[in-house]
């Protein structure tokens, strides 16, 4: 089950990855970062690390899934999957799910009502997959 989640999360981030890289460049990306605190600046550290040593990787890939989906929102990417700001937003909720998953370790059935909160989360990955698929 965990492999089965972890993989669609995966896809989720890979998408949201994609459409930031079509809609902002690297150069808007570090902009953002800079001065921010939290993941955004923990990407940008490794980001900065990495092309010190040589690696010639876009900024977006550094980035964290509640990072690329706050960027998302910052700039009304939300929009390419008929979403409002509101419903994008619900994204956020699926850091503790992926960090259930990334971890074999952790339980993802913590208490009677975990196993509705699992399956809304994972209706809300299915929706914005099937709606990324008709971008």
């Amino acid at each position: 089950v965990k492999v089965f989640l972890f993989n669609l999360i995966a896809e989720l981030e890979l998408i949201l990855a994609a459409l930031i890289t079509r809609s902002l460049s690297d150069a808007i990306l570090l902009v953002m970062a800079e001065g921010r605190t939290g993941a955004f600046a923990e990407s940008l550290k490794y980001y900065e690390e990495a092309k010190r040593v040589g690696v010639d990787a876009p900024f977006v890939e550094y980035l964290t899934l509640p990072t690329l989906i706050n960027v998302g929102i910052a700039q009304g990417l939300h929009e390419v999957f008929g979403y409002s700001r509101t419903r994008f937003e619900k994204l956020g909720r699926l850091r503790s799910l992926r960090n259930a998953v990334a971890h074999p370790a952790r339980s993802l059935i913590t208490n009677p009502s975990s196993c509705v909160k699992l399956w809304e989360k994972l209706q809300l990955i299915e929706e914005v997959l099937a709606r990324s698929r008709g971008t």
